[in-house]
């Protein structure tokens, strides 16, 4: 049985390259497979009768733009899950183009330091 903190650190590190993949080995495959399943990172490496047999028993279902809308909607119901420069940062982008969150850009003209 996976003991909670391993559980923890592989949904927690999911997003965190370079950091999952030194991890326990299933902290690194729930980052390897999650990427190879949502974005399609080394997906030619995995032969593709496997690919086949995952899809067919745990259908895909739209899950890339499913998981876009969701932290979307999480991020109009409460502003605060937002992250600077972060994949939630360009998933709000890409569907609030108007959004009220400073970017890359107006991070770095601003000062290092507040006046």
């Amino acid at each position: 049985m996976i003991e909670r903190r391993l559980l923890w650190d592989a949904v927690a590190l999911h997003t965190s390259t370079g950091i999952a993949v030194h991890k326990q080995p299933v902290v690194a495959l729930t980052h390897l497979g999650i990427g190879a399943d949502i974005f399609g990172f080394g997906a030619e490496e995995v032969d593709r009768a496997v690919l086949d047999a995952a899809h067919s028993a745990f259908p895909w279902l739209d899950l890339r733009e499913r998981i876009l809308e969701t932290v979307v909607h999480q991020i109009d119901e409460q502003p605060s899950k937002w992250a600077p420069v972060s994949f939630v940062d360009a998933a709000y982008r890409r569907l609030r183009p108007d959004n009220p969150f400073p970017g890359l850009d107006e991070f770095c003209a601003a000062p290092a330091v507040p006046d």
